[in-house]
């Protein structure tokens, strides 16, 4: 991809324009060295849910034993790069969004899913977080530390609690001998099942941060299909050999010229999946979808 002309003012830019703002990867196995007819198929099924598994807790982060999705219309908005191109990467995570399933928002809307390229991302996030501190309450300590403490070129965060009827959680503090706590979430009436939580996790705004110089190289839709896998649910990098567009800045390739057909699996079943219920449920019942699009030969 070509670079902007300008880049020493990039974070700057970028800083302003947000804060206007509201183990191994088993994909096959070898197979035994006699097996009967039917031991194939019983051994063949195995693996490959073993596959498909393996893939979802490779590649989700959970938030309070839940997965975390939009249930409001997605308005992306990209910054840092040339007006053109910002414009490209948006359009391709509004076609990723359409095909998972995810609402999107009508054009000229509000941008709740921010896509930044900065001169540096770690540098951006502590700035951003000081300047607009607001935006971070939604988030527990352990998971700000967790963006602060991220390796690699790239930083994403986001997440809002919300009932599992989609009332919004109050913010509260508590006294704590002589000092107030920070603000905390708290659910007022919400009365959680042995099946449904008395939560689920609404991505309200989502932010990802790249390194310019990590984007160097790359095209428009690697960005942005990267982009799409880190902001429409909550992620984290993959291991190299998961077939992910999630693996793009790992040293040791592939590098994938776009959204894999397991991500595009996963986007889907994320979205056609009901989140109120523990992320081990949704993440099952995940994987018997992402099974049937996939198909035997993907996901062998």
């Amino acid at each position: 991809m070509t670079r902007p002309a300008t880049r020493s003012t990039l974070a700057t830019r970028c800083a302003a324009i947000a804060l206007a703002l509201t183990p191994a990867f088993p994909l096959c196995a070898e197979p035994p060295a006699s097996p009967a007819d039917d031991e194939i198929v019983v051994t063949g099924q195995r693996d490959r849910e073993e596959a498909i598994h393996d893939f979802i807790e490779t590649v989700t982060v959970e938030a309070n034993g839940q997965m975390a999705t939009f249930r409001v219309p997605v308005c992306p908005m990209s910054f840092g790069l040339p007006a053109d191109y910002n414009e490209v990467v948006a359009t391709r995570i509004r076609e990723v969004a359409s095909a998972a399933g995810v609402p999107l928002a009508e054009a000229g809307c509000d941008p709740n899913l921010v896509v930044i390229v900065a001169d540096d991302s770690r540098d951006f996030f502590h700035a951003f977080r000081r300047d607009r501190p607001t935006l971070f309450h939604a988030l527990e300590l352990s998971e700000i530390k967790d963006v602060q403490k991220a390796e690699g070129p790239v930083r994403a965060w986001q997440v809002q609690l919300r009932g599992s009827d989609g009332r919004p959680a109050r913010w509260v503090r508590f006294q704590v001998g002589g000092s107030m706590s920070p603000p905390r979430q708290m659910l007022d009436g919400v009365t959680p099942s042995r099946i449904q939580k008395g939560t689920r996790r609404d991505l309200s705004i989502t932010f990802v941060v790249f390194d310019l110089a990590a984007t160097d190289g790359l095209t428009l839709t690697q960005i942005a299909d990267h982009a799409a896998m880190r902001t429409l649910a909550r992620t984290e990098p993959a291991d190299a050999r998961a077939p992910s567009i999630l693996a793009l800045f790992n040293e040791d390739g592939p590098h994938p010229d776009s959204l894999t057909t397991w991500d595009a699996a996963y986007l889907k079943a994320l979205y056609a999946t009901n989140n109120t219920v523990a992320a081990s449920q949704q993440q099952s019942n995940m994987a018997r979808l992402i099974g049937k699009a996939l198909g035997p030969e993907e996901a062998d």
